[in-house]
């Protein structure tokens, strides 16, 4: 049995030697990066609860080598997984806490702390270090200082770039992790035991923020600018939704072939957008007040009190001008409520809306 054993560690002896045989890709790239990131996360939890823990083979790399810095690298790529998630639980709670203190003099006093994702992914960072059991040569508080003295790098540093172009960006973030993960092995060491880390734990934790920092430097990018592109997409919706309502108010007020709807600009959509309102808010008291307004025909022998009582302003109810936007042989129409449209929209309705 033994011989045997003997000769299965002969044969795979070869592939383990060879860098691009499955073996050394799984225990050099793959395994540390899952190590490091779902596993990592999933340990630190069954730590907590006394559970078993899972840690995937790893080869025996000496320091220096190929495989020392390809397991540093990938390592570095699966330690975003419990940053980002850290960082967003803690983001949570702190709005939480955030809302539960809205109104308070505290409350404000917090409010720019409580809602900073920079401040929740620091925290995040820190919460997550005190939470994993710390080797023999590290204590909680230690690994806790150490991962918030880091991500306070990256993030700093990341801020510095945020405007530059994605290829300065590119070329910024691996810098900017290198120091910030040399910093966290650092400052990690220095608060367990007020020793200075060895050359290859510092250059190996530089390594490890090195791509960890770009993979949350460009994830971060690219979220930003999915997000605001699916939010210009919706705005763009709301605003051709806004342009057709004020068309059709205007046609619907207006002889149609005196409309004439320009395109969008920034001031055509805020015009459109306060007639869509407006149209919105006078639709809601229609439909929770049920009017019944005269026609048109018999609105000329109403006095000014008896306009006031329909819900106009007082002043309106006396002003021709405004009170002619409501007259008129062409259709009959209801007269609106004063406080939603008499004001605002009869100017719009009684001239064709041009630039």
């Amino acid at each position: 049995m033994t011989d045997q054993v003997q000769n299965v560690s002969e044969l795979l002896a070869p592939e383990k030697g060879n860098r691009l045989s499955p073996t050394w890709f799984a225990e050099n790239i793959m395994n540390p990066a899952l190590n490091a990131g779902p596993l990592g996360v999933y340990n630190t939890a069954a730590d907590l609860v006394n559970l078993p823990t899972v840690h995937l083979k790893t080869e025996e790399a000496k320091p220096y080598s190929p495989e020392w810095f390809a397991q540093g690298l990938s390592s570095g790529v699966g330690a975003t997984v419990p940053f980002v998630i850290m960082g967003a639980a803690t983001g949570s709670v702190m709005k939480a806490a955030d809302s539960s203190l809205a109104g308070t003099a505290l409350g404000t006093a917090l409010n720019p702390y409580l809602t900073s994702s920079k401040i929740a992914t620091i925290a995040g960072a820190s919460i997550y270090g005190a939470l994993q059991k710390p080797d023999a040569d590290h204590t909680r508080l230690g690994n806790a200082v150490g991962m918030a003295a880091g991500l306070a790098v990256f993030t700093m540093g990341n801020d510095l770039v945020k405007d530059a172009p994605m290829l300065q960006k590119a070329m910024a973030y691996p810098l900017i992790g290198f120091v910030g993960g040399g910093t966290m092995t650092e400052v990690s060491q220095l608060a367990s035991n007020l020793k200075l880390a060895r050359n290859d734990q510092a250059l190996q934790g530089a390594v490890q923020g090195l791509t960890m920092n770009t993979v949350m430097g460009l994830g971060s990018d690219y979220l930003s600018r999915r997000l605001a592109q699916d939010q210009q997409a919706s705005a763009d919706k709301i605003a051709e939704a806004q342009r057709e309502t004020a068309k059709a108010v205007l046609e619907r007020n207006l002889d149609p072939k005196d409309v004439k709807v320009q395109e969008f600009t920034p001031q055509s959509r805020s015009a459109f957008a306060r007639i869509a309102d407006l149209e919105k808010e006078y639709s809601d008291y229609v439909k929770d007040n049920k009017p019944q307004y005269p026609h048109p025909d018999q609105f000329d022998a109403l006095t000014a009190d008896e306009v006031t009582k329909l819900g106009f302003a007082r002043d309106d109810a006396s002003n021709p001008e405004i009170l002619a936007a409501f007259k008129g042989d062409k259709k009959p129409r209801p007269l609106p409520d004063a406080k939603v449209v008499a004001r605002d929209i009869s100017p719009l309705l009684s001239s064709t809306y041009e630039e």
